[in-house]
């Protein structure tokens, strides 16, 4: 590609540039043949682009593609800035430009005045209509004359929905002006014009009314009037992240991957369809075992579908927890129709290496890739590393020494502290039996990890899940560990797991 470009000439930007390709992302991008090299073959810094634009006082990010995919990214490391998208996926184009341009308007964006003269327009008649708000038991305003009987039988379920997609759908007529049949639970979102000021205002409203904390992005990310119910209802626990909420087959609960969130299943949730709910299962800090880890996600999947089969299901780490998860609610009499382990590697016992051993392979490996990436070479303290029991306490340590040598984004070290000690929970555990239906999708390819461990590097088809897994699938998957979840290989699981689905349904 290099060869290929050679003739090609950048010239200076007009507009200040953050890269996501060179080391400084406030560097001098000369967008030559070698930039273009670099911009595949090199890690795609976007946390520090976003933070160094963030501390020269940029605080809205557009993102201009046919749908919004980094939005949760930007605004996890510009916590409280605004970020939106030009277009979404089977939308109006012109109208979600519209909307969006419409918001940056509203949040003080400065933007180019349209052509033509400003004009005084009559001001408008307000019809003004009262909507009366009752306890669901058919309560109407005391002056009011009594409904006929047949009327008064009928209001409570078709005009009083005390639930809370019927409160919020209530609430959101409210706000917007919308007659009250046009706001239903399977309503999207995008199709009621909210700009980022109405937002502000159904998120004040519904704050009161169900005396929670709704962050802003939670509410424009919610797709349906349900799904952004799903988020505030109170018998969800806070460790569950409704994925998609729709449908009334089986739910789909998916465990985290080390150090990072249930957000990366959200293609993998929209590729599953409308008919079934598919809830995500966000890291837990304290428990430090996958037992634990697995107890408080049963008793939450208990808690958001007490009743019924469900599916579990997790990437790398997150299948560890998903089947000692399963473990734990079959023991308590519930039926779990499946559990899918997306590339989940079981290390292979290693008995020449101690645990020591294995921490100085770690740190060594991490100090080659911090000096390969930042090029900061680490001297690391392994014996003083060797010698600490906890865990926390040598990332830290580790992290600490990187943040003196180098400027590393608060987020990326906070990803690797807890990446660390997911994985050492991880190898900590001894998969039990598990007896019940089980497909692992393996990757075919191998992945380019930047610290390797040959304890994951395992040629068996099986991962070695078939020790514990005596009722096995393995599907192969033409991709790498990294890559299952993004296109096209997502797709191609959602598919098969969809038919698994589909045919143990029925």
């Amino acid at each position: 590609m290099t060869e290929a470009l050679a003739d090609l000439g950048g010239r200076a930007p007009q507009v200040p540039v953050y890269s996501t390709v060179l080391d400084d992302p406030r560097g001098d991008s000369v967008f030559d043949a070698a930039h273009w090299a670099a911009n595949l073959r090199r890690p795609v810094r976007l946390d520090r682009a976003v933070a160094a634009a963030a501390a020269d006082g940029h605080s809205v990010f557009v993102e201009i593609s046919p749908h919004p995919v980094l939005a949760r990214a930007v605004t996890d490391t510009a916590p409280g800035a605004l970020a939106i998208g030009t277009l979404r996926r089977d939308g109006d184009g012109c109208a979600d430009f519209l909307t969006q341009l419409g918001s940056l308007y509203c949040a003080g964006g400065r933007l180019p005045l349209p052509a033509g003269r400003v004009v005084d327009l009559p001001a408008p008649r307000w019809k003004h209509v009262r909507y009366w708000w009752t306890d669901g038991r058919g309560a109407v305003p005391a002056n009011a004359p009594a409904a006929p009987a047949h009327v008064r039988a009928k209001t409570p379920d078709a005009a009083h929905d005390t639930s809370v997609a019927g409160r919020l759908c209530h609430r959101i007529s409210t706000v917007t002006g919308h007659p009250p049949d046009r706001v239903t639970p399977a309503t999207a979102l995008a199709d009621l014009g909210l700009d980022s000021l109405m937002a502000v205002r159904i998120r004040t409203a519904l704050e009161r009314e169900f005396a929670v904390e709704l962050p802003l992005r939670d509410l424009l990310g919610a797709t349906t009037v349900q799904e952004l119910a799903d988020r505030l209802r109170p018998d969800v626990p806070a460790v569950v992240r409704p994925l998609r909420a729709t449908g009334d087959r089986p739910p789909v609960f998916l465990v985290h991957a080390a150090g990072g969130t249930s957000e990366v299943y959200r293609t993998l949730a929209e590729r599953l369809g409308d008919e079934r709910p598919v809830y995500g299962l966000e890291r837990l800090e304290d428990a430090r075992t996958v037992t634990e880890k697995a107890r408080r996600y049963a008793e939450a999947v208990t808690a958001v579908h007490p009743h019924g089969p469900v599916l579990l299901g997790g990437w790398s780490f997150g299948g560890f927890v998903a089947q000692e998860t399963a473990r734990q609610l079959t023991a308590a009499g519930r039926e779990v129709e499946l559990v899918a382990l997306l590339d989940s590697v079981r290390p292979l016992p290693r008995p020449e290496r101690t645990p020591g051993d294995r921490v100085r392979a770690h740190f060594a490996g991490f100090a080659r890739h911090v000096s390969e990436v930042y090029g900061v070479r680490l001297e690391l303290p392994y014996d003083e590393l060797l010698a600490m029991d906890d865990d926390g306490e040598r990332i830290d340590t580790v992290l600490g020494i990187l943040r003196a040598r180098a400027e590393v984004p608060a987020a990326a070290l906070e990803h690797q502290r807890s990446s660390y000690l997911d994985l050492r929970i991880g190898e900590a555990h001894r998969p039990g039996l598990y007896e019940g239906p089980v497909v692992l999708y393996r990757a075919t390819e191998p992945a380019p990890h930047t610290v390797r461990d040959p304890a994951y590097e395992r040629d068996d088809q099986a991962l070695g899940w078939d020790e514990v897994c005596p009722d096995l699938t393995v599907v192969p998957v033409a991709g790498h560990h990294l890559s299952l979840l993004d296109p096209p290989h997502v797709d191609e699981i959602a598919a098969h797991l969809g038919r698994e689905l589909a045919a143990r349904t029925r």
